[in-house]
């Protein structure tokens, strides 16, 4: 299984980065971009690795760091952070974090191939070096220590090469889509996979929705959606709603892997019966809304229904594939409840 990494980092071109730089060594990484929502994840979802930055909305990463620790959480966490003082480097450690690096990090380059030289020291947290059971864990915090540092070197000029070798486009006619609409509405199915396409770095899913009326006044319990890994994008086809969207979420609950969404869909994340401070979207035929992994969303109204096409932008390729020919064959099968998209 691979090891998963929650990135809490404010600079977007930052996170980015670095996240990249994970994925492509094999590592799965989750987000957050404040405090309140990084002690959350941490406590919530198995982790083999945090790094944390310190100056964070909401909840400052020293205490993330403290509460992190004092819930009695042994993950280790590494700090990444433009804060580079002697007395930032001893809270941090002491407080728990387990490596302290500030941005950008010093480096010694050897030559043409940049060979790193980097140490973490291990010094604070939850390790010792006699410790034995804690070995993986320090070898992993060493390797993104070293995978960190390469960020900020320069790119070595290089031929530029595809990230999906000789790879087929994918087409899908107005008629499979309207099929599957067909679908929806007789037998009240709101979601299904049309398809999920391998792109070489990343998949990336194809969705149909269809969405009844919604009044104001009905929406209750868990109605709030966010998914940790796979973006979202809506192109709105008919209807118009009242879409909230944030990362604040209220009442969050890990959404059960049994699930079908998170199986098939839209993969691990969380519900909420709530957002703090949501952003207010009305959405109408022709819109075209971007949900980022990790914010959550919550249709309020829905004037009589609404359709849109999403596509679900997957790096770490968490849900299967799914084919023309899957396809074909789900559209020809009898619906019975529970079906799943294949």
């Amino acid at each position: 299984m691979h090891e998963t990494v929650l990135l809490v980092e404010v600079e977007e071109a930052l996170r980015i980065t670095v996240g990249d730089r994970l994925r492509n060594e094999g590592y799965v990484v989750g987000y957050a971009t404040n405090g309140d929502r990084a002690f959350e994840k941490a406590t919530l979802l198995f982790l083999d690795l945090i790094i944390l930055d310190i100056m964070l909305p909401r909840r400052e990463g020293f205490a993330v760091c403290r509460d992190i620790r004092q819930s009695g959480l042994i993950t280790p966490i590494l700090t990444l952070t433009a804060r580079g003082q002697t007395a930032d480097k001893v809270t941090g450690l002491r407080i728990g974090a387990d490596e302290y690096m500030t941005k950008p990090p010093k480096l010694k380059v050897d030559g043409w191939r940049g060979f790193l030289l980097y140490e973490p020291n291990f010094s604070g947290g939850a390790f010792s070096k006699e410790s034995n059971k804690m070995q993986k864990p320090r070898i992993t915090l060493k390797v993104v220590v070293l995978i960190v540092v390469t960020v900020v070197l320069p790119l070595l000029a290089q031929e530029p090469k595809p990230t999906c070798n000789h790879c087929s486009a994918n087409y899908i006619p107005k008629s499979e889509l309207d099929a599957y609409t067909k679908r929806a509405i007789e037998n009240h199915i709101v979601d299904q996979q049309v398809r999920s396409v391998d792109l070489g770095k990343a998949q990336v899913g194809i969705g149909m929705v269809t969405r009844g009326k919604l009044a104001p006044t009905s929406t209750s319990g868990e109605a709030v959606a966010e998914h940790e890994q796979i973006s979202e994008v809506y192109y709105v086809i008919e209807g118009s709603a009242t879409l909230l969207t944030g990362p604040d979420l209220v009442g969050a609950r890990q959404r059960p892997t049994t699930l079908k969404t998170v199986r098939e869909q839209n993969g691990p994340g969380f519900s909420a019966t709530s957002i703090k401070n949501p952003e207010i979207h009305k959405l109408n035929a022709g819109d075209v809304i971007i949900i980022p992994a990790g914010t959550g969303h919550w249709f309020t109204r829905i004037d009589d229904h609404i359709t849109y096409v999403m596509v679900r932008i997957d790096p770490d390729k968490v849900v299967p594939l799914k084919s023309e020919a899957q396809s074909r064959s789900y559209l020809n099968t009898p619906y019975s409840p529970g079906q799943g998209n294949y």
